[in-house]
């Protein structure tokens, strides 16, 4: 049986001794990690050990450039940081879309009580500059050589035959860092800036004189910087994604992506589409360029992504069997293959949300789909059966067994079964999040017929055809699409398509004011969120609006 906060599963099968210790988890101590024990602590700081790793390579460049990278998924010294996908379920958790419904060791727990905003303040914040100080040093150093960046900004497909190895390898690696600095950089706006409309419309603030955060590029990556501006921000961000786009175009046939963490035009275009979505006032006049102007740039690179075919939505006959665990996936864009040597063990995405996998969630951490979302997916619609049953009697109800789960072990929650090598990929970005992002901005700028292609290019691979009557209720469903419920429909298809994946904590701030959370969640269950608990007050008092860090505010004299 589940209790809220002590939990009994007779589902997993576990040992007297497991058992004893969820009930006295909170006095757990640092143990070997071993078949019958969850440990708080990792092995080692692998990613110091990845670092010295990187420095003894030939290249200093590829080296760095690895370093950024491992910096996405690195051990951040507690079970709850472990870099991207920790910062995911961050924001998936606290707009309500993730619940936790049960918890023995704590994790997460901040986010489930809406205390985001403060408590990851400091991680969030220290991970994304340092990454940026590193980035800015790789840029730094490859902009010194002034010839081969003049020759870069005046080249053409003409002279691109005239660039050597050398050379091509040298701006490969500058348009990937300044597609990480944008996406960095995108990253905090997202975090510590209200949305453009509560900036423009609830904070009476303009583009020019709303206060961002401190903007580093290599030109002053060591100083003590002020406020940069929404416009501002925004601007470097679009320049730098553009110039890497640039290189892309110009040097696709001379460069080889390797590996899908490596950046490339695809991810580039897709983040700077899906800028241009998160930058529009859609309270502002339509034909304006605040309005007007973002959605066709949103549109205009997503389509571009879109219709180079590189990826392939997950077909019907995949949906249930991908487990969303491995990086040759044809619809992933971007993510990471994770290794024996880059696991970080229990602190993984997978050890937090997947009941298969040895960790949290299997040992009573359980994250599940909000109730009340679960409840909106229509019974055609095949991802329903990406979670568990919503049982009373099942402490893995609503789980989501059916999307996330190791490959190594898809069905069985006995303790002998459980993976324990936790290498499930992880992934970062899908062919299906720019598709979204094409549905939304064609809806934005009235162009419905075309927000339904592409919405529906999703849906229809995602019918349950074990149902009989699934067909033509999604045929009803799909005919009855109009300007009335269309944007509802996106909104929907956001928060269960991209479930788990890191893209709630947007949604919720451009889509929604307010969402009642299930009743499955320990905090708020049953309670009214919406976008500020005082709209019009001070932006800390927000949920959804990192505060700056105290220690950054104290030394930095500028801000």
């Amino acid at each position: 049986m589940k209790t809220q906060n002590n939990i009994q599963q007779p589902e997993v099968r576990c040992t007297q001794y497991l058992i004893a210790l969820f009930l006295v988890t909170l006095s757990l101590i640092s143990v070997s990690c071993s078949d019958s024990y969850l440990d708080r602590e990792t092995y080692g700081d692998k990613d110091a050990i990845r670092q010295d790793q990187f420095s003894s390579l030939d290249n200093r460049l590829e080296g760095t450039m690895r370093g950024i990278y491992a910096k996405m998924y690195a051990y951040g010294g507690s079970h709850e940081t472990f870099g991207k996908r920790s910062i995911d379920m961050y924001g998936d958790i606290c707009c309500a879309d993730m619940a936790l419904t049960a918890y023995n060791f704590g994790y997460f727990y901040s986010d489930e009580s809406l205390q985001t905003n403060t408590d990851r303040a400091g991680y969030i914040w220290n991970l994304y500059y340092g990454m940026l100080h590193n980035i800015n040093a790789l840029i730094k150093e490859i902009k010194e050589d002034d010839k081969l960046m003049q020759r870069f900004i005046s080249a053409t497909a003409d002279s691109v035959p005239l660039f050597s190895s050398a050379d091509v390898t040298r701006l490969n690696y500058y348009a990937q860092a300044l597609t990480m600095r944008a996406y960095l950089h995108q990253n905090l706006l997202y975090w510590y800036c209200p949305s453009t409309p509560e900036i423009l419309h609830v904070l009476g603030k303009t583009w020019d004189n709303y206060p961002t955060f401190p903007l580093h590029t290599e030109a002053d990556m060591d100083e003590a910087k002020g406020y940069g501006h929404l416009r501002e921000t925004y601007a470097l961000i679009e320049s730098d994604l553009m110039t890497a786009i640039r290189f892309f175009d110009l040097f696709e046939a001379q460069t080889i992506r390797s590996s899908k963490i490596i950046v490339n035009k695809d991810v580039a275009s897709s983040l700077l589409a899906y800028s241009f979505l998160n930058k529009a006032d859609d309270y502002a006049p339509v034909s304006s360029n605040d309005y007007k102007s973002a959605y066709e740039n949103a549109l205009l690179y997503a389509k571009r992504v879109i219709d180079a075919g590189a990826y392939n939505i997950i077909p019907q006959n995949k949906v249930l069997s991908t487990g969303f665990n491995d990086i040759n996936d044809d619809s992933w864009m971007w993510g990471q293959d994770v290794t024996s040597e880059s696991t970080t063990n229990l602190a993984t995405f997978f050890g937090q949300v997947d009941i298969h996998t040895y960790s949290y969630a299997w040992g009573g951490d359980t994250k599940a789909i909000d109730r009340n979302l679960y409840k909106e997916i229509p019974d055609w619609d095949l991802r329903r059966r990406w979670f568990r049953d919503d049982d009373p009697n099942d402490v893995f109800a609503l789980c989501p067994d059916g999307k996330f789960f190791s490959a190594k072990n898809p069905t069985s929650t006995r303790s002998e079964d459980v993976d324990r090598e936790w290498i499930s990929d992880n992934v970062w970005m899908r062919i299906e999040s720019v598709y979204l992002i094409a549905a939304e901005a064609a809806f934005r700028l009235g162009k419905y017929d075309e927000a339904k292609q592409y919405l529906t290019a999703i849906t229809d691979l995602r019918i349950d055809n074990t149902n009989p009557a699934a067909a033509t209720a999604y045929n009803t469903w799909k005919s009855g699409l109009n300007v009335d419920n269309l944007l509802d429909a996106i909104h929907l298809n956001w928060r269960v398509e991209m479930w788990g994946e890191g893209y709630g904590w947007q949604t919720f701030r451009r889509l929604s004011q307010s969402v009642v959370r299930g009743s499955n969640h320990l905090f708020k269950g049953g309670e009214t969120i919406t976008k500020s608990s005082n709209p019009g007050s001070a932006i800390a008092d927000d949920y959804f609006c990192l505060v700056i860090p105290p220690d950054e505010i104290q030394y930095n004299p500028n801000l």
